[in-house]
């Protein structure tokens, strides 16, 4: 090590080769890191972040790029210049990483469990055994609810958060001399986030890890860094001390970064109040459930999951309800099981008076011209082979609607309207920025002209600059074509911004349903308060509130029977569960 530094970084240059010619990612960044010491990288998406920590595994040449130059020195090794045998032993060991996109870190053939052994058996030389107990040890710390059942589970059978809780314990398993972290929360509830950030801060402390965090949220960013390095483009504008970064940057991207963040209480005028018409959405009693698959086979056993229980609620026309709750409440289960994609136990679901729940395969794909679903993650929901254009232009296709000219000058109108470039039609979905993929996400929504649209935590994974773009996009086309928005989050201080009315999801039921204002002036259930006691604020020293108890399960015995909702009135469509949930 030089100058009592685990990590120093000096002129790193990495390029990347693509059809229009070689692109420059880095531009001479340079950083150290001590031990037990956090260093925050941020910056808008293109920045140059994530390169830089895939630098430094030397994971970057397996992404197509190339590092022209720099060093890399880790504990006194250039590790620009190790083989890969020694890379080997150095990552997932002496470096562990916690990757952007959890559900593409993980791999989808092999369990929970198998994959949080692998690293502990390679590199600590655990025996199957001790490395199931050491795993179960880690999922606990996570706060997953099952953490016995979900050792034993797949990762498609998990929430986005509940993956990222696995993707950070895999990369905390060896203890790691430097834990580097790719916007570790970005897909987490406030409350698993701010525990999350808690223990990350712990182990630094009580181990001297050093720590490499990486975010676009400069209210996390906040709370965790001793030191902040601003990127833009590929170059550092600024660094130096957190306390000092933040309350008096010098740079005026740092200082635009810094006003774009959305805080609780900003938006106190907030949206103008929701339309009172007759509700186009109307669920009455909607339950879905999952029956546990076990062993070999897969078998059904006993126990089922109540991941929707009993839930309601109306949805106008021109109006934002946001269904917002922690990892795991139901919140992505609720929205799919509404436009059926998954199908529900029991309950009604009326669109504009139709019976959605009804409705034979055929009718309900006509249906569902009239609703359609903007997904989490773009990277995923696009297909990697086809151009955008395409991908937009299929469910016009789909439908027969139009000739292919006729098609294909819809899809320019329709990027017209999400604000992205004619140019851009051609190509293919890794050639563009996470905001772009959304806004692609949102032209194919848009597409048949739908009067409902669900939008699945749309804006989790986008910085903050983008994210307000993409907020005030869908705010406009709400007020343009009186489309009705079912927006899921779990970011608080984003439902205050975009909705009317919100409804605080948890254990697979509403717990609170009311205003926006009412909601956020008078939280009248413990859930709502602990949501929003999570958020933190965008200044140093603040410390989560104490959340250490156990999480609560959905799982049920056959046969059970949950307590019938009961609701009491706060004050006139502000109303509360009455009892436990």
């Amino acid at each position: 090590m030089s100058d009592g530094n685990l990590v120093s970084v000096r002129d790193l240059r990495v390029t990347f080769q693509t059809r229009a010619g070689e692109v420059q990612g880095l531009r001479g960044v340079g950083f150290d890191i001590a031990p037990g010491e956090c260093l925050c990288v941020t910056g808008e998406s293109g920045a140059g972040k994530s390169v830089s920590a895939l630098a430094l595994m030397r994971l970057v040449e397996f992404g197509g790029g190339r590092i022209r130059g720099g060093s890399l020195v880790f504990d006194g090794r250039d590790l620009a210049r190790a083989d890969p045998e020694a890379m080997r032993r150095i990552r997932g060991n002496r470096i562990g990483m916690v990757f952007q996109e959890p559900v593409a870190a993980l791999n989808p053939v092999l369990s929970i469990g198998r994959q949080l052994c692998e690293g502990l058996i390679a590199h600590r030389g655990l025996s199957r055994a001790a490395a199931q107990a050491q795993a179960l040890e880690l999922l606990q710390q996570m706060r997953l609810p099952e953490p016995e059942r979900q050792l034993r589970q797949y990762p498609h059978e998990l929430s986005g958060g509940m993956c990222q809780r696995v993707v950070i314990a895999m990369a905390m398993a060896c203890r790691p001399q430097l834990l580097i972290c790719d916007e570790p929360t970005s897909a987490l509830d406030v409350t698993t986030q701010a525990g999350i950030l808690t223990l990350i801060d712990r182990l630094k402390q009580e181990t001297g890890m050093a720590v490499l965090f990486i975010s676009h949220d400069m209210a996390v960013v906040a709370q965790m860094a001793d030191r902040i390095l601003v990127l833009r483009r590929g170059l550092p504008v600024e660094e130096g001390p957190a306390a000092r970064i933040l309350a008096a940057p010098r740079h005026a991207y740092t200082r635009a970064l810094l006003a774009a963040m959305p805080r609780l209480g900003a938006q106190a005028d907030g949206p103008a109040p929701g339309p009172t018409g007759p509700p186009l959405l109307q669920v009455r009693g909607l339950v879905t459930r999952f029956a546990l698959r076990r062993g070999l086979f897969r078998r059904s056993t006993g126990p089922q999951v109540h991941a929707v229980e009993d839930l309601s609620l109306d949805l106008a026309r021109g109006e934002t309800l946001a269904l917002v709750g922690e990892s795991g409440c139901g919140k992505t289960t609720a929205a799919r099981s509404i436009l059926r994609l998954i199908e529900p136990c029991a309950g009604s679901i009326r669109l504009d008076g139709r019976e959605i729940m009804a409705l034979d395969a055929g009718a309900l794909r006509e249906a569902r011209r009239d609703m359609q679903m903007i997904f989490q993650d773009p990277q995923s929901s696009l297909d990697p082979r086809m151009s955008l254009a395409r991908q937009v232009a299929e469910p016009l296709a789909n439908y027969g609607i139009g000739t292919a000219a006729q098609r294909r000058d819809r899809v320019a109108a329709l990027f017209d309207r999400v604000g992205l470039s004619r140019a851009l039609m051609d190509r293919l979905p890794h050639e563009l920025s996470g905001g772009q993929r959304q806004r692609v996400a949102i032209a194919r929504a848009l597409a048949l002209e739908p009067r409902l649209i669900v939008a699945d935590e749309p804006v989790s994974a986008l910085d903050a600059t983008v994210r307000a773009q993409v907020l005030d996009l869908l705010a406009g086309l709400q007020r343009d074509l009186g489309i009705a928005l079912l927006f899921i989050s779990h970011d608080m201080a984003l439902v205050e911004r975009i909705s009317h009315r919100v409804a605080v999801m948890h254990q697979g039921r509403i717990v609170e349903t009311g205003s926006r204002a009412q909601l956020f002036a008078a939280p009248a259930h413990s859930q709502t308060r602990r949501l929003l006691a999570a958020v933190p604020p965008l200044a140093r020293g603040w410390r989560p509130p104490d959340d250490s108890g156990a999480p609560v399960g959905v799982i049920h015995p056959p046969g059970h029977a949950p307590a019938p909702v009961r609701w009491r009135e706060v004050a006139p469509g502000h109303q509360v569960l009455d009892g436990p949930a």
